[in-house]
């Protein structure tokens, strides 16, 4: 309950790990012949979960420029049913302009994730600037880095 206010959203789900949190928000939406965009820069794991188990199921994975809304328009169609983000990103710490991904995502149905495990709901709120779906790995800032393994989905 704390978590689904301090997200803004609706409803959490724990689960058992932040990556699980991942494949959780995305398994539902995700069939074989659609399409997921992900920022290019997103959680090593979620990269490897995408392109070895989405893809098994014949999901196409692609890839955006997490920066560049042109570079996501540019890749967005009919088939994607899911834009994952992460901002800031896991590897370079960009920060995404989630209200835009957000608009361009929308036009043709598309859902809108966010890994939000760097930033935490304390400084980053994905469902109130247009995220559908956010997820944390709850071992990190949540837990004080200690000693639980857990991860959230809020929506």
């Amino acid at each position: 309950a704390k978590l689904t206010v301090l997200e803004q959203g609706v409803r959490t789900f724990l689960v058992p790990s932040g990556q699980a949190a991942n494949a959780i928000a995305a398994l539902p939406f995700l069939k074989s012949g659609d399409k997921i965009l992900i920022a290019d820069t997103a959680y090593p794991p979620m990269r490897d979960f995408a392109n070895q188990d989405l893809a098994r199921f014949g999901v196409e994975v692609a890839y955006y420029d997490p920066v560049s809304i042109e570079d996501l328009t540019a890749k967005i169609d009919d088939r994607t049913k899911l834009v994952w983000c992460e901002s800031p990103g896991s590897t370079t710490m960009e920060i995404q302009d989630l209200p835009a991904i957000a608009a361009v995502a929308h036009r043709p149905g598309a859902l809108v994730g966010c890994d939000n495990t760097w930033a935490t709901p304390l400084n980053y709120m994905p469902l109130a600037l247009g995220a559908d779906i956010v997820t944390e790995a709850l071992t990190k800032y949540v837990s004080g880095h200690s000693d639980l393994l857990m991860g959230s989905v809020t929506v």
